[in-house]
């Protein structure tokens, strides 16, 4: 059985039988509602999330719907569960279909603290999601195990913190279902938690630091190969083809040699871009990278040998 520290940072959809009801208010009580977090995205925005209390689990979990027409609401359901009359057989034994069908989605809940630290912004500006029943503005997004979880988050007013109001979970041909129906996707650039009692950060992921960390770091790379392999390069092409021209082939053979130094060296970028965003790191990287690859590489190679001929 996992216990709440398993579940910060969880790389993992657990299986139901390593989970229980009783975690999972553990782990709402003890880490999520102790904290809030603070969100700077791309557009400008900027999203306070809290969660207020464990009766929100009902109605996050989808547990709320294998009880159906079952009288039951949030508050009385954690209850139950703290008192031992309560727990996922009893769900089970209770109404199976329904069970079975919310299964992955009581398993992606203990997930959440993977979704927030990772997540980007699906963004329905009508407050609702088109063609269906949802009222949410946002849908932070996460892909884990080939699923992608959606964690659905509003607020009343304008200005005014979020809360969470529902976990969907999509694979298969549907996986990209809400992405297609969103209005925009948004990249965080910035995450802070802080604690609620003291309201003190405990922690800052600083994603747009991350990325231009990591553009630096690769430039300076790209231009010391530049400076002390290429030449050597050049100096062997010169002696065999006996004139200094390259053609547009021997210079993307270059540049293929340029990446293929930096990506050498992606352990030692990563550990520096790390340092701002332990969480994107291994993606801000390889993105990077490619950009390089995209709008730098041949630059730097023609600026050393001239332009293609």
């Amino acid at each position: 059985m996992l216990t709440v520290p398993d579940l910060i940072n969880i790389q993992y959809i657990p299986e139901i039988n390593d989970i229980s009801l009783m975690l999972m208010v553990d782990f709402y009580e003890q880490y999520l509602c102790k904290r809030f977090w603070v969100f700077e995205l791309a557009d400008g925005q900027k999203v306070k999330l809290f969660f207020k209390d464990t009766s929100e689990i009902f109605h996050v979990s989808g547990i709320d719907h294998i009880y159906g027409n079952v009288p039951m609401d949030g508050t009385h359901f954690v209850d139950g569960i703290k008192n031992n009359t309560i727990d996922l057989l009893t769900l089970e034994n209770m109404n199976k279909p329904a069970f079975t069908d919310y299964m992955d989605r009581i398993r992606s809940f203990v997930c959440i603290d993977t979704i927030l630290k990772n997540c980007e912004y699906l963004w329905f500006p009508t407050g609702i999601i088109k063609d269906s029943k949802v009222k949410v503005r946002y849908l932070l997004l996460k892909g884990i195990d080939n699923k992608n979880l959606h964690l659905g988050i509003d607020t009343y007013k304008k200005n005014r913190p979020y809360f969470s109001k529902t976990l969907l979970v999509t694979e298969g041909t549907a996986a990209t279902k809400y992405i297609e129906k969103a209005e925009d996707r948004i990249r965080v650039v910035k995450i802070e938690i802080i604690d609620k009692v003291s309201n003190t950060v405990l922690e800052t992921v600083d994603r747009k630091a991350a990325v231009n960390k990591a553009a630096d770091e690769i430039n300076k790379m790209g231009s010391k190969w530049i400076g002390e392999e290429f030449p050597k390069i050049l100096k062997a092409y010169t002696e065999i083809t006996k004139y200094g021209c390259p053609n547009s082939r021997n210079k993307r053979e270059w540049v293929s040699e340029l990446v293929k130094y930096i990506e050498s060296n992606k352990d030692s970028i990563q550990n520096q871009v790390s340092v701002f965003d332990p969480y994107w790191t291994a993606k801000i990287v390889s993105e990077q990278i490619k950009k390089y690859k995209k709008e730098s590489a041949m630059k730097m190679i023609e600026n050393t040998t001239g332009n293609t001929r």
